[in-house]
């Protein structure tokens, strides 16, 4: 129909009941991994910004003309993502089974990335 007007789907967020603390966790994971990083990769404001902008998301593409950092900007993307605290982790796990023992290692985040050919793939990790 001429005229009407169609909305884009919004990203699902499961963790949109509180903004500020998801912001908050996006942001320390992004330092984290530019401190891990340190002088191998010092990335720009754009480039933080496309990190923080994609760890907000469940599916996330990196685009650009070439040299422009784009497969740098993914690994610290995986790095941060690996630094995000699980879901999982707040869901009080440990308290089955009556004794305190050890306790048990929070569950670790899972990344898939995908390039398009082998040599960014080596970059990437």
């Amino acid at each position: 129909a001429a005229g009407s007007s169609v909305t884009p789907p919004r990203p699902v967020d499961s963790s949109a009941a509180d903004p500020s603390r998801v912001d908050a966790a996006v942001r320390a994971a992004l330092q984290q991994a530019v401190d891990v990083a340190g002088a191998a990769f010092a990335p720009n404001e754009s480039q933080q910004e496309a990190v923080a902008w994609a760890l907000g998301r469940r599916l996330s593409l990196i685009r650009g003309p070439p040299g422009t950092g784009k497969t740098r900007t993914a690994a610290l993307l995986v790095l941060a993502a690996l630094r995000l605290p699980s879901p999982h982790a707040a869901a009080g796990g440990g308290e089955a089974g009556g004794e305190a023992s050890s306790p048990s290692p929070p569950p670790r985040a899972r990344v898939l990335a995908v390039t398009h050919s082998n040599s960014a793939a080596d970059v990437l990790l």
